[in-house]
């Protein structure tokens, strides 16, 4: 068995142990400053209970951005997470 295997098997695992109150989205949306320059107009087009991961990597407009994400996210019923930025992921709520 190769490694991906192994770990596609044991995720499938994990996930049928979760007792999960609220399941992850099946469909996520993962930004990168770069290729995605307006995330938040993305982000309008998704469907309701799509996630977004929103990456900023320390870019200068990164907390505009994130609170735009926040905003589109609570109006459009999408989950919304921040990645590696815990105070970022406070200050948007």
């Amino acid at each position: 068995m190769s490694n991906s295997e192994r770990l596609w098997r044991t995720a499938c695992a994990l996930n049928g142990r979760a007792r999960l109150q609220k399941p992850l989205p099946p469909l996520f949306f993962v930004t990168d400053p770069e290729r995605t320059p307006d995330p938040a107009a993305i982000a309008e087009r998704l469907p309701v209970g799509a996630g977004v991961i929103f990456r900023g990597f320390g870019a200068a407009d990164a907390e505009a951005k994130a609170r735009a994400l926040a905003e589109v996210a609570r109006r459009r019923g999408l989950v919304l997470l921040i990645g590696q930025d815990a105070e970022l992921a406070r200050a948007c709520g």
